[in-house]
C-alpha cells in the first residue's frame, strides 16, 4: 500500500526546478507570429477572418499544407510519446515509463475535461459566426476560446522538448507548435485571442506535468537491510 501511495505521489508531483527560460523559447515563434497578427489586424473579428480567408483562397497549396498540419501535428507529437514508451518497455526503464504516464494522464484529463468545459462553458463564437456567445450550448461553432489544437500542442510538446534536451528536436517541436497554432487562424477556425489562450492554458498544463527528469530511487537506495545482531 505504501509503495502504491509513493508511486502515485511521484506520478502527480510537479517539478520543483522548472526551466521557464526554455519553455518561453519554445513558444517564441508562435508568440511572435501572434503578436504581429494582433498588432496588424486585432485580437479577433471580421478583419482577421477576411484577411486570411482571401489568402487561403488565393494559395490553395498553402491551405492544403495548413490543413495537413492542423490534422497530423498533434498525433505526430503523441507518436513520439508512443515511441518513447516502447523504448522504455523494451529497456525496462522505469523513469521513462513514469514520464510518459504523467504526460498521458494529465493530457487526457486536461483535454477531455478541463479544456472542453472551458470551451463549451464560455461558448465564444468562431470566426464568421455572430455575437453573442452561447454558454453551455454545446455547439461546435460556439466553442472558439481557447484553441484546443494549440493547447494540446503546447501541453504535449514542451514536456517532450525539455525531457530530451536536444536542440534540433526542440527546434522542430517549437516550429510545429507555431505551425499548428497559425494553421487554425489560416483555416478560419480560430481568432488570434483563441491561440493566445491555448498557449497560456497549455503552458499551465505543461508546467504541472513537471518537465524535469523524475528521480527514481534505485533498488540499492530503496532497500535497507538491518544488520544482524550477533
Amino acid at each position: 500500500m505504501n509503495t502504491m501511495s509513493c508511486s502515485i505521489k511521484a506520478l502527480l508531483a510537479p517539478s520543483p526546478n522548472y526551466r521557464w527560460g526554455e519553455h518561453l523559447c519554445l513558444l517564441a515563434p508562435l508568440g511572435t507570429v501572434m503578436a504581429f497578427i494582433i498588432f496588424c489586424l486585432g485580437w479577433w473579428g471580421e478583419p482577421v477572418r477576411q484577411f486570411f480567408s482571401q489568402l487561403a483562397a488565393a494559395d490553395i497549396s498553402i491551405t492544403r499544407f495548413m490543413s495537413v498540419i492542423t490534422h497530423i501535428g498533434n498525433p505526430l507529437i503523441y507518436g513520439c510519446y508512443f515511441m518513447l514508451l516502447l523504448v522504455a518497455l523494451a529497456k525496462r526503464d522505469k523513469e521513462k515509463k513514469v514520464f510518459v504516464l504523467r504526460c498521458a494522464l494529465f493530457s487526457i484529463f486536461f483535454l477531455c475535461f478541463a479544456m472542453q468545459l472551458i470551451k463549451y462553458g464560455l461558448g465564444m463564437p468562431r470566426p464568421g459566426f455572430p455575437w453573442p456567445p452561447s454558454p453551455l450550448g454545446f455547439i461546435n461553432q460556439y466553442a472558439s476560446f481557447p484553441s484546443g489544437h494549440t493547447a494540446t500542442a503546447v501541453t504535449a510538446a514542451i514536456p517532450l522538448a525539455l525531457w530530451f534536451k536536444n536542440r534540433p528536436f526542440s527546434l522542430f517541436l517549437s516550429v510545429l507548435i507555431a505551425l499548428i497554432g497559425f494553421s487554425r487562424i489560416w483555416l478560419g477556425q480560430h481568432h488570434p485571442i483563441d491561440i493566445v489562450g491555448g498557449m497560456l492554458l497549455g503552458s499551465i498544463a505543461a508546467r504541472y506535468i513537471a518537465c524535469e527528469r523524475i528521480p527514481i530511487k534505485s533498488r540499492a537506495t530503496r532497500t535497507l537491510v538491518n544488520p544482524k545482531i550477533t
